[in-house]
């Protein structure tokens, strides 16, 4: 089957880190121990700053804050260690059985921990060894306090950033647009050992409304809204929440101050007319990985 064209999207995301809602926690994750559930960052989080792989697997080159709780671990510990971002999102998870690193939800993936060599997922997607991991939570456990004063707005310990959710600049009541889950006639793309649902399929040339992308949990992922056929602005969500929205513009690779780029209009046509051509049958989805209803 041919890649479309949003999978090249979500890849840039995922290296980026400034993608998505987190894979469902109950397909790899026991979360058997204390520490796995947070809702919000924890106020004792402890500010560690990474530049490089070995702190941060999904490093991509730009030094940021990562927020880590907890910091030190047990021996014997049971349960998660949990890193998170400036904008107060989950970016990381590994679970510990008796002080042994297990498994780790990373984004929008997760997989079991071995003990040589690379684990995969799976969809045979590399995953992180468990030398990897004892080095990354080695190196939490020896931070030092930051040299740096941290920013009000890039510190997210203790706030509830669902709360403040930014509003939405979709108009309301269009067709398709607040839809709480994929309908069972969402077709699907396998991405990054994920199964991505789409909806709207096909969408008339005088289009208006939105086509959504979820991924298995049943989180949002993106949403662009057409106006009588022509795409006039795109959101990208992460964890149930909005994180940018934008009016999307004739020219390629538009970016903001933040790098977040957003997506031409020929591409959100391309991207529509290639969904057109999929089968419903193409892909057989596990009934406990399938949010359609």
């Amino acid at each position: 089957m041919k890649k479309r064209l949003y999978p090249l999207m979500l890849a840039a995301t995922l290296a980026g880190g400034c993608a998505w809602a987190q894979a469902p926690q109950e397909k790899t994750l026991g979360f058997m121990g204390k520490n796995c559930e947070f809702k919000i960052t924890p106020k004792e989080a402890y500010p560690v700053r990474t530049d490089s792989e070995d702190v941060d697997p999904l490093y991509d080159g730009k030094s940021s804050i990562l927020f880590v709780y907890p910091k030190e671990l047990p021996t014997d510990y049971n349960g998660c260690q949990t890193m998170w971002d400036q904008d107060g999102f989950k970016r990381m998870i590994f679970e510990f059985e008796h002080g042994v690193p297990v498994a780790v939800n990373y984004l929008i993936t997760s997989c079991k921990i071995w003990n040589d060599g690379e684990s995969w997922d799976r969809e045979s997607a590399p995953c992180i060894n468990r030398a990897k991991v004892d080095a990354i939570v080695k190196k939490f456990r020896e931070a030092r306090p930051l040299n740096e004063k941290i920013p009000q707005e890039g510190d997210p310990r203790g706030k509830d950033y669902m709360a403040q959710a930014k509003p939405s600049a979709i108009p309301k009541g269009r067709e398709n647009c607040a839809l709480p889950a994929p309908p069972k006639d969402a077709v699907v793309e396998p991405v990054h050992s994920m199964f991505v649902f789409v909806y709207p399929k096909t969408m008339s040339d005088n289009y208006t409304g939105c086509q959504t992308f979820w991924i298995e949990s049943g989180d949002k992922m993106f949403s662009t809204y057409f106006d009588n056929g022509i795409p006039v602005i795109h959101e990208t969500y992460r964890q149930g929440r909005l994180l940018k929205s934008c009016e999307i513009k004739e020219n390629e690779g538009i970016e903001d101050k933040d790098g977040f780029a957003c997506p031409s209009r020929s591409s959100e046509i391309n991207t529509a007319k290639a969904y057109s051509n999929y089968s419903l049958s193409d892909i057989k989805v596990p009934p406990n990985r399938d949010p359609r209803r």
